[in-house]
C-alpha cells in the first residue's frame, strides 16, 4: 500500500470512529422522543376507523329499529301482510339500504322469512347457512325482553365478517308486545374495507382471531386488555408502523382484528434530523483530513508520486533510453540516480539482442511453410507466423508449450506418434515427404512434414524442428476427380428412384436397381427394348411419345403421370428426364422414375381432412360455410338450417374423460345424420355443435326435421347408459329475402333459448347417470356406503349434532367417492399399490367429484365437503392442504369412518384387519391424519 493510501485510511479511520460514536447518542436520545410521538399518532389513527366502523354499524341499528317498529312488519310477522315482501322487499331496498341480509323471526324464535342479496352483482343470494346458528331462542339477535332492547355488533360468519342490528318488531307507536325480532346485517367484505379505507385515509383490513398475519404478541396484548377499545401499534419495517384492534362479536368474546399500515413519517423525520446531524460532523472531519492530506501531499507524497510515475512510463513505453528526474539532495534524489544508472545498462543489451534476432527472424517470417521447433516431449517451442495461420491461431502465445500432436488429425495420430518413436530408437536424425493431415477449428489440412531430430553429446533425443508444407488443394483436386467417378456410380446403382439410360432411338441401354424394384423387370429383360412399348399405359402412348420428342429435341421434361408394372398394375410417379449429350452431340437420355403413390394416397387424405371432421366423419366447419355461400348462388328460393348442441359434454369430459365424451359425439353425429337426406348438408362446426343446411325447404319440412332428430334421440337412449341430449333449433324462410347467415343467426338463438330453458334438467339428468353408474360399481366392496351412513350417524349424534346435518352427512357418506366414475378401472380395481402416476391420477377424483355435486340441487349442499374428504389433520392431505380445524367437521368424520370400514373390510390386494387392529391403527393416525378428539369419540360410540 501507499503512503498516500495509508495516510487516506488512517484519516478515514479517525473520520468514521467520531460518526459512529455520534451517531449512537443520537439514535439513543433523539429517535425514542420521535418514536413516542409516531405511537401517539397511530393510536389516534386507530381510533378513527374504529368509529368509522362503530358508526356503520350505527347507522344500520338506526335502520333496523326504523322497519321493526312498524305496523306492516308486525302484521307479516303475525302472519297478515301477504303483499310485505313484494312491495317492501326488492332489490332496490338492499342497495338503498346496503345490506346483505335481513331476517324477520318472530316470537319463538323461528325464521318467519329472509332474503340474502349481492350488493355487487345486484343480485337475490341465498341466506347464509352459517347465520342461521345464530338465531335460537335465547340468542342475543332473538332474545328483546322489552320494547327498548337492541343488539348490534359483528359475528363471524365462514363467509366472512357480518356487521348485525338487530330490534324487536312493534307497532309504529314502538309499543308492545314485543311480536318478534327483525335482523339486518351488511358484510364487511373486501369493498366495504377499502370504501372505509378511502373514508379514512388508512390502509385497512381485518382478520380472524386465528389469522397468521396478526403477530402472536399482539394477539396476546389485545386480547387480555381491558381497556376499550383495545389498540395496539407496533413497527413493521423501516417505512411502515402496524396499529391493530380488537372488535368483540355480540357476545362479547373476540370476534376480529382490525389492522391498519400506516407510513412512519415522524420516525423518518427523526432519521433526518440524525443524517443532518452526521452529515455536519462528516463535513467537519472531511475538512481535517483533507488539510493533513495536503501538508503530507506537499512535503513527500507528490515526490515519491512523480519518481512512480516516471518509472512506470518507462516500463509501459520500452523506451529504455529514458531518465527519471528527481530535484534535492536527499534519499529520493540519490534512489533516482541508481534507476537511471540501470536503465542505460538494460539499453545497451537490448540493442545488441534485437540485431541478433533480426536476421533470423527475416528469413522465418517471410516462409510460406511452418517452421516450427519442438522440446523432448513434444512441446511447441517456436512457430512463425505462416504457422500460427496454418494452425488457427493470432499469437505464439497462444500455442507455447501445447503438445505439437494436439494439432495433428486425431486418425493421423498415433501413426505420426509411432513413426517419431521409430526415428529416435534408430538415431535418425532426418525424415523428408511424411503425409499427415494437420487440424484447427475452421478446417483441415492436408501438409507434408520435413523434420530434423536434435539429440545431445550422450545421444538422448532433445527434440526436433521442420517445415509443414500445405498440400490441400493438389490433394482437393486429386479426391474430387475420384470422388465424381464413384459418386455418380453409387448415385445410379443406389439410387431409390428407377433410373434409365436409353440410346437416341429410346430403348433401354441400362437401368439401376430401384427401376428393377418399382417396375419388376431385370436390366436383362428390358436391355435394347423401346421405353414405351414396356411400362407405359396403352391409354398413355400419345403422352409419352410427345415426352420422347421433347427431351430428343434437347428439352428436359417434368411430369406426374401413371407407368405399369411387370405384372400388369400401374403406379403413380414423377418423372425427370434430360438428354445426354457428350461433345455438341446428343447420344440419349436419361429418365428418373420416382414412386409418388403414397403422396397421393396423403394429398387424398388430407383434401378429405380438410372438408370432414375426423372424429365424426361428418364435414366441418370450413365446408359447411363454403356450402352455405354456395346456396346463396344457387337459385333455390328457400332453405332451412337446424342447429344442434350436446348437452352436458363438458360435464362428461371431466368427470369419465374426454374418450367417454369423444363417444357421445360420435354417437350424436349418428342419430343427427341418420334422418337427413343425402343432398342436405350435415356438418359438425364446434366441439358440441352440429349443423344442417336444407336447400329447398320450408319452415314446416325443417321443424318435421327437428322431430325427426328428437325420435331418433329417444331411440337411441333406450339402450345406452349414458343418455344422450341435445338442445335443437331451426329456422326457414326466403333466402331472396333473408340471407343465408341471417337463418343461421335465428336458429342458433332458437337453440340457445332451448338450452337456457332445459339447462338444469339436463345437468341433473347426467348427474343422476353419474350416480347410478357409482352405484353400479360400488367402487370397494358391498354394501360399504350403507355401513359407513350407520357409523358418521353414530359418531355426529354423540357430537349433538342436529338431524338435518345429520342428513347431509349421510348423503356425503353415499356420495363422497362419486368422482371415482371419472377414474379408469385399471387404476381402480388395481390389485395391489398405485405407483405415483396411478396416485395422481386416483386423487384427482375429490376435484372430479366437486364439479359434478355443484351440477346437481340434491348435491351441491354437499359438494365443498366432497372436495375437502381427503383433507389431513396435519396438512398433508390433498387437494387444498388444509389442517385442523380449517377441514369442516363433516369432512372429518367422515375420514375416522371411512377409514374404519376400509380396514375392516377386505380389499382385493389385502385382508381385513380385526376391529382392535384397525382401532390401533386410527390410534396411531390420530393427529396426523385425523382429529384426535373425534377418535377418542369414535372409539367410545364403538364400543
Amino acid at each position: 500500500m501507499t503512503l498516500r493510501k495509508k495516510a487516506i485510511v488512517m484519516t478515514m479511520i479517525i473520520l468514521i470512529s467520531l460518526l459512529l460514536i455520534q451517531h449512537s447518542i443520537s439514535r439513543a436520545v433523539l429517535l425514542e422522543s420521535f418514536s413516542e410521538l409516531e405511537k401517539n399518532e397511530a393510536v389516534k389513527n386507530m381510533k378513527r376507523a374504529l368509529d368509522a366502523i362503530l358508526n356503520n354499524i350505527s347507522i344500520l341499528d338506526s335502520e333496523a329499529a326504523d322497519w321493526a317498529a312498524w305496523d306492516d312488519t308486525c302484521a307479516f310477522v303475525e302472519g297478515n301482510n301477504g303483499q310485505y315482501v313484494k312491495k317492501n322487499l326488492p332489490g332496490e331496498t338492499f342497495s338503498v339500504l346496503k345490506i346483505n341480509i335481513i331476517l324477520f323471526i318472530d316470537s319463538s324464535g323461528s325464521i318467519v322469512f329472509g332474503k340474502g342479496f349481492d350488493l355487487d352483482e345486484k343480485t337475490e343470494v341465498p341466506v347464509p347457512e352459517s347465520i342461521k346458528a345464530h338465531i335460537y331462542k335465547g340468542s342475543p339477535l332473538v332474545h328483546h325482553p322489552d320494547p327498548s332492547s337492541s343488539t348490534s355488533g359483528i359475528v363471524t360468519l365462514p363467509e366472512g365478517v357480518l356487521m348485525v342490528a338487530s330490534r324487536p318488531i312493534l307497532t309504529s307507536e314502538r309499543e308492545g308486545p314485543v311480536r318478534g325480532s327483525l335482523v339486518m346485517a351488511r358484510f364487511l367484505d373486501a369493498k366495504e374495507m377499502k370504501h372505509l379505507s378511502a373514508t379514512t385515509h388508512l390502509s385497512l383490513a381485518v382478520f380472524a382471531p386465528d389469522d397468521p398475519g396478526v403477530p402472536p404478541h399482539i394477539k396476546e396484548g389485545l386480547s387480555g386488555s381491558k381497556t376499550a377499545p383495545a389498540i395496539l401499534v407496533s413497527p413493521s419495517g423501516p417505512d411502515i408502523v402496524a396499529g391493530y384492534a380488537l372488535i368483540k362479536d355480540i357476545y362479547s368474546s373476540p370476534g376480529v382484528f382490525l389492522g391498519a399500515d400506516m407510513p412512519r413519517e415522524i420516525y423518518k423525520q427523526g432519521m433526518v434530523g440524525v443524517a443532518y446531524l452526521i452529515t455536519q460532523l462528516l463535513l467537519t472531519g472531511l475538512a481535517f483530513g483533507a488539510l493533513t492530506l495536503l501538508l503530507l501531499e506537499r512535503t513527500i507524497l507528490s515526490r515519491l508520486a512523480r519518481l512512480s510515475s516516471d518509472i512506470i512510463s518507462i516500463g509501459s513505453t520500452g523506451d529504455h533510453a529514458a531518465r527519471v528526474e528527481v530535484a534535492g539532495e536527499d534519499e529520493l534524489s540519490r534512489l533516482g540516480e541508481s534507476v537511471n544508472s540501470m536503465l542505460a545498462a538494460l539499453d545497451e543489451s537490448r540493442r545488441e539482442l534485437l540485431l541478433s534476432e533480426g536476421r533470423y527472424r527475416n528469413l522465418v517470417d517471410n516462409s510460406p511453410d511452418l517452421i516450427f521447433s519442438l522440446d523432448g516431449n513434444g512441446g511447441l517451442e517456436s512457430v512463425n507466423q505462416a504457422g500460427l495461420e496454418m494452425l488457427g491461431h493470432d499469437t505464439a502465445g497462444e500455442v507455447m508449450g501445447r503438445d505439437f500432436t494436439g494439432f495433428i488429425h486425431p486418425e493421423d495420430r498415433e501413426r505420426t506418434v509411432r513413426l517419431l518413436c521409430g526415428l529416435i530408437e534408430t538415431k535418425t536424425k532426418t525424415y523428408k515427404g511424411f503425409h499427415l493431415r494437420m487440424v484447427n477449428e475452421e478446417r483441415t489440412i492436408y501438409a507434408e512434414a520435413n523434420s530434423m531430430l536434435i539429440y545431445d553429446e550422450e545421444g538422448v533425443y532433445r527434440g526436433l524442428s521442420g517445415t509443414i508444407r500445405d498440400i490441400t488443394d493438389r490433394r482437393r483436386v486429386e479426391d474430387e476427380l475420384s470422388l465424381q467417378r464413384a459418386y455418380f456410380q453409387q448415385l445410379f446403382e443406389n439410387s431409390p428412384a428407377g433410373i434409365v439410360m436409353a440410346d437416341i432411338n429410346d430403348r433401354f441401354i441400362n437401368v439401376n436397381k430401384g427401376f428393377e424394384k418399382l417396375f419388376q423387370y431385370t436390366a436383362d429383360e428390358v436391355r435394347g427394348l423401346r421405353i414405351n412399348d414396356v411400362i407405359v399405359p396403352e391409354k398413355l402412348l400419345g403422352e409419352a411419345s410427345s415426352y420422347s420428342r421433347e427431351v430428343l429435341s434437347g428439352n428436359v421434361i417434368c411430369a406426374e403421370t401413371v407407368r405399369k408394372r411387370k405384372d400388369g398394375s400401374t403406379v403413380n410417379v414423377f418423372i425427370l428426364s434430360y438428354p445426354i449429350i457428350l461433345g455438341e452431340k446428343q447420344v440419349g437420355l436419361y429418365a428418373i422414375y420416382s414412386d409418388i403413390t403414397e403422396r397421393k394416397q396423403s394429398e387424398e387424405k388430407l383434401k378429405y381432412l380438410s372438408l370432414h371432421d375426423p372424429l365424426t366423419g361428418l364435414y366441418n366447419r370450413a365446408y359447411f360455410e363454403e356450402e352455405m355461400k354456395r346456396l346463396e348462388g344457387s337459385g333455390l328460393r328457400s332453405a332451412g338450417v337446424l342447429l344442434c348442441d350436446v348437452d352436458g359434454l363438458k360435464l362428461i369430459n371431466d368427470t369419465m374423460g374426454h374418450d367417454i365424451g369423444d363417444a357421445l359425439l360420435a354417437a350424436a353425429a349418428r342419430v343427427i345424420k341418420e334422418v337427413f337426406r343425402s343432398r342436405d348438408t350435415v356438418a359438425r362446426i364446434g366441439g358440441d355443435e352440429f349443423a344442417v343446411l336444407l336447400p329447398g325447404n320450408d319452415k314446416n319440412s325443417v321443424r318435421r326435421a327437428a322431430e325427426r332428430v328428437r325420435e331418433s334421440l329417444a331411440r337411441h337412449n333406450v339402450n345406452t347408459e349414458i343418455p344422450l341430449s341435445i338442445s335443437i333449433g331451426y329456422s326457414a324462410g326466403d333466402i331472396e329475402q333473408k340471407s343465408v347467415a341471417e337463418l343461421f343467426r335465428e336458429a342458433d338463438n332458437n337453440m340457445y333459448r332451448e338450452k337456457l330453458l332445459n339447462g338444469q334438467s339436463i345437468r341433473s339428468s347426467v348427474v343422476q347417470t353419474l350416480m347410478k353408474a357409482m352405484e353400479a360399481r360400488d367402487f370397494i366392496t358391498e354394501g360399504h356406503a350403507d355401513r359407513l351412513q350407520e357409523l358418521v350417524s353414530g359418531l355426529a349424534r354423540s357430537l349433538g349434532l342436529p338431524d338435518r346435518r345429520i342428513t347431509d352427512l349421510r348423503l356425503l357418506a353415499r356420495f363422497h367417492d362419486i368422482g371415482k366414475v371419472g377414474i379408469p378401472d385399471r387404476i381402480l380395481f388395481k390389485p395391489g399399490p398405485l405407483n405415483e402416476d396411478e396416485f395422481q391420477e386416483m386423487i384427482r377424483h375429490s376435484e372430479i367429484g366437486h364439479r359434478i355435486a355443484q351440477s346437481s340441487p340434491d348435491l351441491a349442499p354437499i359438494a365443498d365437503w366432497i372436495l375437502k374428504h381427503h383433507e389431513w389433520w396435519n396438512g398433508q392431505g390433498y387437494p387444498l392442504g388444509l389442517k385442523g380445524e380449517e377441514i369442516p367437521l363433516e369432512c372429518r368424520i367422515l375420514a375416522i369412518a371411512d377409514a374404519y370400514d376400509a380396514m375392516t373390510n377386505p380389499r382385493p390386494y389385502r385382508e381385513a384387519m380385526t376391529r382392535q387392529q384397525a382401532l390401533k391403527e386410527l390410534i396411531r393416525c390420530s393427529g396426523v391424519q385425523f382429529d384426535p378428539r373425534l377418535v377418542s369419540m369414535f372409539i367410545q360410540v364403538l364400543d
